[in-house]
């Protein structure tokens, strides 16, 4: 079947109604750190049926059990739109992202969930573009618009790949050819329709910053708040 074309924010199962921050949840372990917690990115296999209704969710192993049932309860609240297969509903796999917050409160964790989206299950904010040396010596900045295909095997090219600040007089083509590496190298388990694995278009954008500064570490006063 033809690749069906999404941005980040607009999924290929569409979500009906995305839930912002969830009520707080309690959850067990101590809190006596004091150290707010922040996960981005975390993802769940759910599975929809054909009227797109969540009907299973598998998450990530590693997820301490309270963090992983919290999880489960948000993600099956979710309502998606039915997923379609020439022109008839069917039942589809997605991955859904959230961040999750937990706060020290009182001794213990309380949890604050947000959905971020969903598509096929990637991990592009812990495989970055390489920041050209020559670009990087002369502390340069660039921003980019890419947009690219996944196939339904997981693998992903480049459709578009367009330079959005003012280019310097210096413009280094090293920028295009890192996100080209950094896109040929991405690897993805694609989402199902009626039990196989269908190929996405997504659109993100690409910035390569210099931090001039030291980050600053984070203020104490706002640690304990999600």
């Amino acid at each position: 079947m033809r690749a069906r074309s999404i941005s980040m924010s607009i999924p290929l199962l569409v979500l009906l109604a995305p839930g912002a921050l969830s009520a707080m949840t309690p959850a067990t372990g101590s809190a006596s750190a004091g150290k707010l917690v922040l996960l981005r990115g975390v993802e769940s296999r759910v599975e929809v049926d054909a009227q797109g209704h969540v009907v299973g969710v598998r998450s990530d192993e590693t997820l301490p059990p309270a963090l992983a049932s919290v999880l489960e309860q948000n993600v099956r609240k979710l309502e998606f739109a039915p997923p379609q297969k020439d022109g008839r509903a069917v039942p589809g796999v997605t991955f859904v992202r959230h961040d999750v917050c937990a706060a020290p409160v009182d001794g213990a964790y309380r949890l604050a969930v947000k959905y971020r989206g969903n598509g096929p299950s990637y991990n592009i904010e812990r495989v970055a573009p390489a920041y050209p040396r020559d670009a990087l010596r002369r502390g340069e900045s660039s921003a980019w618009d890419v947009a690219f295909s996944v196939a339904p095997d997981g693998t992903a090219s480049i459709d578009t790949l367009t330079r959005t600040d003012a280019p310097k007089r210096h413009q280094d083509p090293g920028f295009a050819d890192a996100i080209k590496g950094w896109v040929s190298a991405l690897r993805f388990q694609p989402e199902q329709l009626d039990g196989r694995p269908v190929g996405t278009r997504i659109s993100t954008t690409v910035e390569f910053t210099v931090e001039s500064k030291p980050m600053a570490a984070p203020d104490s006063k706002t640690e304990s708040t999600c």
